[in-house]
């Protein structure tokens, strides 16, 4: 008797093992359904973007992708709309799938291209404009981080999309946007971090002054900036305080024997330099004295209050001039 309940109690064990595997293959699991959705793809494309921070504000440039056609498994019928959203709520099935570890990221920090709609006309299996994804809002990410971010396609009218789920891996970088000086005429050089001009000022025995004409400034970005014309000031200075930032062994170059043109250039969008350079101008020779060494000091400033003053750079952001007249 103890046999056959053994055996009874052996086959209802069996075909209740073989009633659940039954009902798992008559319900896909979640990975099922994500990798069918994924029609085999992993991280399907690769992509970087750049968080250009202006003025405590940022800017979003994706300036590095592929874009990819939206596919049908069929010709549409009809003219059809497929919708493209990133989906967040996916990365944690994704990281389980394949043992990774991606950052949840927050819903806005990626938005489909082409405001995530993609026609597609009737008799076609391929939408007219291409799909990638952009960087929208970078607040809460991390400079130089690899973010995972899950794009889910559906049709208005219920249509077939393979695949319907496209994974893309976006580097984001940031960038802070500052001016600088760029170089000049009479061969200046970079030294303790700033510019040097050494322009040649000759006294001649008859008691004439031989100088130099107009000393040009270059001015230009350390990046590009897409969205807009940006502008920088610049300032010319013989006080003190501003020469001994560089030495404390020079004279000041004589009030009223110097100028400046070009006190704001504008630096255009996608450019990194200038359309015009600073323009200094010295005067008055028959002020200055032989065998003295002068200095005069230009610098870049920004403005306050303007969204599109370019704060400047710690380096290359000052040129002086030393005079030495002979």
């Amino acid at each position: 008797m103890y046999t056959l309940y053994k055996r009874i109690f052996l086959l209802l064990f069996v075909s209740a093992l073989f009633w659940v595997a039954a009902c798992r293959k008559d319900k896909p699991s979640d990975f099922d359904a994500l990798s069918g959705a994924m029609a085999g793809l992993h991280a399907s494309y690769y992509e970087h973007a750049v968080a250009v921070l202006l003025n405590d504000s940022f800017f979003h440039v994706t300036n590095s992708y592929t874009n990819i056609p939206v596919k049908l498994t069929a010709a549409a019928s009809v003219n059809d709309t497929v919708y493209a959203v990133v989906d967040t709520a996916l990365i944690t099935s994704y990281n389980s799938m394949f043992s990774e570890n991606n950052p949840i990221i927050p819903a806005n920090a990626f938005v489909a291209s082409n405001n995530g709609k993609f026609a597609i006309a009737a008799g076609h299996a391929e939408s007219v404009d291409s799909l990638h994804v952009q960087l929208n809002n970078a607040t809460q990410l991390k400079d130089s981080a690899i973010y995972l971010v899950p794009v889910r396609l559906s049709g208005k009218s219920g249509i077939s999309l393979q695949p319907s789920v496209i994974f893309y891996k976006v580097q984001v970088t940031f960038q802070t946007l500052k001016a600088k000086m760029t170089g000049g005429s009479n061969n200046p050089f970079i030294f303790n971090r700033v510019w040097f001009f050494s322009p040649s000022v000759r006294i001649n025995s008859d008691g004439s002054v031989t100088g130099p004409g107009v000393i040009k400034i270059a001015v230009g970005l350390n990046a590009p900036f897409p969205f807009a014309d940006v502008y920088v000031n610049a300032g010319v200075y013989n006080d003190t305080t501003t020469l001994y930032e560089f030495s404390r062994y020079y004279t000041p170059y004589p009030d009223n024997s110097f100028s400046i043109a070009n006190k704001r250039i504008r630096i255009p969008a996608n450019s990194l330099k200038g359309v015009d350079s600073i323009e200094l101008t010295l005067s008055n020779f028959a002020s200055l004295k032989k065998y003295t060494s002068y200095l005069l000091a230009v610098k870049l400033t920004s403005e306050t209050g303007s969204v599109y003053s370019v704060p400047v750079s710690k380096d290359s952001s000052a040129a002086y001039f030393s005079i030495f007249p002979f």
